[in-house]
């Protein structure tokens, strides 16, 4: 084995704050994680193995129910900073 550079670099970590919500679809309910950053909007991220599980009940494309997810948790972040 041979190395032949290493490198080493500090680094600091900054951890977002998060919580979740439960957003329902056509398909039916997805949880949500939901990160917020100052100056910045939240971004949900809907939970994967809810999508595929609705996908594979429904017979449809995991990511048609992640868009609606997403679609759904924006909709009620929105009105949440209203």
């Amino acid at each position: 084995m041979c190395i032949r550079d290493s490198r080493w670099c500090e680094m600091e970590r900054q951890v977002a704050p998060r919580h979740q919500i439960t957003v329902d679809t056509p398909w039916g309910s997805v949880q949500c994680k939901v990160k917020t950053l100052p100056g910045q909007a939240p971004r949900p991220k809907p939970e994967y193995q809810d999508c595929l599980a609705l996908a594979r009940a429904h017979g449809i494309p995991w990511h048609t129910v992640q868009d609606a997810a997403y679609d759904a948790a924006r909709q009620a972040l929105a009105q949440t900073e209203e």
